[in-house]
């Protein structure tokens, strides 16, 4: 699919595309279209057990069959700035989020908080 982006101004079909996987979205993540996770780009150093253990790791498949970008995986501890004192506030400021919308009269801000407050016992929090 094409895009074309210049300064502020972005169409084309994979624009189109992913605004309507985001319109399709339930939940606050980053999902990763399927044509991506099967063709990559995959540099040729990495065999099929490369890709599926980055997967696994970084792209994790959720429990409605989606791929997503697992940001509150432990295992990107190293992403942060401070490390684990940046992984703990980035726990924190969604935890606070959690509290503050989890009980929304807004049916679809519940469904969203609660499935970041699932991700975020699946972590230990």
């Amino acid at each position: 699919m094409m895009l074309y982006h210049q300064d502020t101004l972005a169409f084309g079909p994979a624009f189109i595309h992913a605004y309507r996987l985001e319109q399709a979205a339930n939940t606050p993540r980053i999902i990763v279209d399927a044509n991506i996770v099967e063709h990559g780009p995959w540099p040729d150093t990495m065999d099929e057990t490369d890709i599926d253990q980055l997967l696994n790791i970084s792209i994790p498949q959720d429990t409605d069959g989606w791929r997503y970008v697992d940001y509150l995986s432990q295992k990107h501890v190293g992403e942060f700035d401070d490390g684990n004192d940046g992984l703990e506030r980035h726990y924190s400021t969604l935890e606070s989020l959690v509290q503050k919308y989890k009980n929304s009269t807004d049916p679809s801000i519940r469904t969203k908080y609660g499935w970041l407050a699932a991700k975020l016992k699946q972590v230990g929090r």
